[in-house]
């Protein structure tokens, strides 16, 4: 099964894009046409910081205007994007329309 949306994470100003496929979820850090502000190069380095302290496999997947992030979620485990972000993050993270 694959799916795609967005991502409103904490008091960023801008709703993410997320695809997930799998037990893959690939999540855009840094938006396209911002990248490399920085501001996205702190929320890069911030993600990639949470992502290691949460012992999370994962690696990043540049798109050349953007930033993304590949994690490879838990097998087995049924948990919502937004739950599973924010577990890993620290901060609330939910989907959005």
């Amino acid at each position: 099964m694959s799916r795609s949306g967005r991502v409103a994470i904490g008091n960023w100003s801008y709703p993410r894009i997320f695809f997930h496929t799998g037990n893959t979820l690939m999540v855009e850090i840094a938006r396209a046409g911002c990248w490399p502000c920085s501001l996205c190069e702190q929320r890069v380095w911030v993600v990639d910081r949470r992502l290691q302290e949460a012992g999370v496999r994962y690696k990043w997947a540049p798109s050349g205007v953007a930033q993304y992030v590949d994690i490879e979620l838990p097998t087995g485990e049924q948990v919502g994007v937004g739950d599973y972000l924010s577990q890993v993050l620290g901060v609330s993270v939910r989907e959005t329309a």
